[in-house]
């Protein structure tokens, strides 16, 4: 019954205001991120997934 209350809410809430819910985040979140340089990290361990072959990625997985 709560997704349903969720809904009705989400149906109401863009009825009133004539637009979708949270359509603008994605564009708010990709200014933040040019704004305050908080692109995300390159893990530490990068060479060593570049060198993973696909052919026999058990045998890598098996490995590590």
């Amino acid at each position: 019954m709560q997704m349903d209350t969720y809904s009705f809410g989400l149906i109401l809430w863009e009825l009133w205001h004539q637009a979708i819910p949270f359509d603008n985040d994605v564009q708010q979140a990709a200014k933040y991120v040019v704004k305050e340089n908080s692109r995300p990290k390159i893990i530490h361990n990068i060479q060593e997934l570049e060198e993973l072959d696909g052919d026999d990625e058990d045998e890598d997985i098996k490995e590590k």
